[in-house]
């Protein structure tokens, strides 16, 4: 017997973080790497991250980052905004150029 508790939340946040993952490989895609290939990269770096990471939108956009520069030989991308102050965390902007 198998059982497991679901959170509605999540079946429901899953469906959005495919929608971007479905447009993320679009984009990336390209001559000599179809989205099945992205899409393969991203999956390993999203299990390797899990690990020691764990899960959630932050890792989720890390890991975005971190396939751009494995695809596109290690360029990383550029951050935007002011980073973190005396302690306190901001949200930065990712964007791929």
């Amino acid at each position: 017997m198998l059982i497991f508790d679901a959170d509605d939340t999540l079946w429901e946040n899953n469906v959005i973080f495919e929608r971007v993952i479905d447009e993320f490989t679009g984009w990336l895609a390209g001559p000599g790497l179809d989205r099945a290939a992205v899409r393969a990269v991203l999956d390993g770096i999203e299990a390797a991250n899990a690990v020691t990471l764990g899960y959630g939108s932050r890792v989720f956009l890390r890991s975005l980052g971190e396939c751009v520069e494995r695809v596109r030989g290690g360029r990383p991308p550029r951050r935007s905004g002011a980073g973190s102050r005396g302690g306190r965390r901001r949200s930065r902007a990712i964007t791929w150029s």
